[in-house]
This record gives C-alpha cells, sequence and structure tokens, in this order.
C-alpha cells in the first residue's frame, strides 16, 4: 500500500505555510516534505507538526537564490563555504524537525566551469556532508538523519562517477537533465519516490 507525503511548499498554498499542516492532516495525510523550511523557526515547525500528529519525512539542503533560478550549490566552485554552512543549516533543522532524509541540489553547472571541475566540486562537497549526516545520525538517536542526501544533477554527471567516489553510505541519487540541459523536473524531491520514507505529493 504507498504511503504518500504531501509536499507544503506545493500544495495548500491557498493559506500561510504554518497553517498547511493542518489542512495536510485535515486531508489524510501523516506525513508531509518541503523545500526549504528555513523562513520558519524550527521549533514554530515542530510545534505544527505535534499539532496535527504528523511526520516530515525531508527536506532540501540550502540550494541558494530560488528565485533568481539558482538550483542547487553543490557543483559550484566559488559558493564552497555556503554550500558547508548550508550543511550545517539543514542538519539543525533536520535534528529538530526529525527529519531522517536531506535532499542536495547539486546545481545548474556555471558557463565558466569546466564539466570536470564541476564533477569534482560535486563530490567534494559530498565527501565534506557524508560524515557530518553521519555524526548528526549517531547524536539524535531514534530520530536520526540517514547518512546520505539525494543528489540531483544537471550538469550530466554520471551516475557511476557518483557511486564509486562518494563514501560509503551515502546514498546519491541522480535525477539527470532533459535532453536539452534543462532540469527534466524542477523539484527534486517529488522525482526520488524510492528514496524517500513516503511518496511525495504536489510534483
Amino acid at each position: 500500500m504507498p504511503r504518500f507525503a504531501a509536499n507544503l511548499s506545493m500544495l495548500f498554498t491557498e493559506v500561510p505555510f504554518i497553517e498547511r499542516f493542518a489542512r495536510a492532516a485535515h486531508a489524510g495525510f501523516a506525513a508531509v516534505e518541503c523545500q526549504f523550511p528555513y523562513d520558519f523557526p524550527p521549533a514554530a515547525i515542530r510545534a505544527a507538526l505535534d499539532r496535527c500528529g504528523l511526520v516530515m519525512v525531508l527536506h532540501n539542503l540550502p540550494a541558494g537564490d530560488w528565485a533568481a533560478g539558482e538550483r542547487g550549490l553543490a557543483c559550484h566552485p566559488d559558493r564552497g563555504e555556503e554550500f558547508r554552512a548550508g550543511v550545517e543549516h539543514a542538519i539543525a533543522y533536520a535534528t529538530t524537525l526529525g527529519v531522517k532524509k536531506l535532499n542536495c541540489l547539486a546545481g545548474i553547472k556555471p558557463p565558466d566551469v569546466s564539466a570536470a571541475h564541476a564533477r569534482a566540486t560535486l563530490l567534494d562537497n559530498l565527501q565534506y556532508a557524508a560524515p557530518r549526516l553521519a555524526a548528526a545520525s549517531s547524536i539524535s538517536g531514534s530520530r536520526s538523519i540517514r547518512t546520505g542526501c539525494t543528489v540531483r544533477t544537471t550538469n550530466g554527471i554520471p551516475i557511476k562517477t557518483i557511486a564509486t567516489k562518494i563514501p560509503i553510505g551515502v546514498n546519491a541519487t541522480l535525477m539527470p537533465s532533459s535532453a536539452s540541459g534543462a532540469p527534466s523536473h524542477p523539484f527534486c524531491a517529488n522525482n526520488c519516490v524510492s528514496a524517500t520514507p513516503a511518496t511525495a505529493v504536489g510534483s
């Protein structure tokens, strides 16, 4: 029997974000996810989850300026410090919210960066993130963060390259771009059904 999680970044948008938890519960959902929870205090989101009897199954790492078209930082050689700060920020939210899956968007390769450099940067950033996710998992007990992240690439990075170079324990699921080079789906989490605890609704 499929289990569904409502993506609150995309559903029930007729009401403010915090009010969407109650709408999801009323609609029969037991689980929710969102793209970016960072505009709201984690305690406020935790309270909404508890009040409505919901579990949050996934959110993204910070992905840059979404409104300006950025779709992740992990492949950007000049954004390393921002990516690493985002990892810590995401772990802090996930620990408070009981989220067991973090989603890392690789980003769109800058035009002045070679594919090889972007690939190496992505791998370096994932190798930075992996032990920190592992440490967070060991600290937070039953509401642990899995040692891994789901990766979306719009850069044509081969799955084999990622799978062989990321440290053991990281689950890297690459969602390829379309033939034109544009993302095949704008929201990675909603394409990674097999990698999440519940199927996302709202794609």
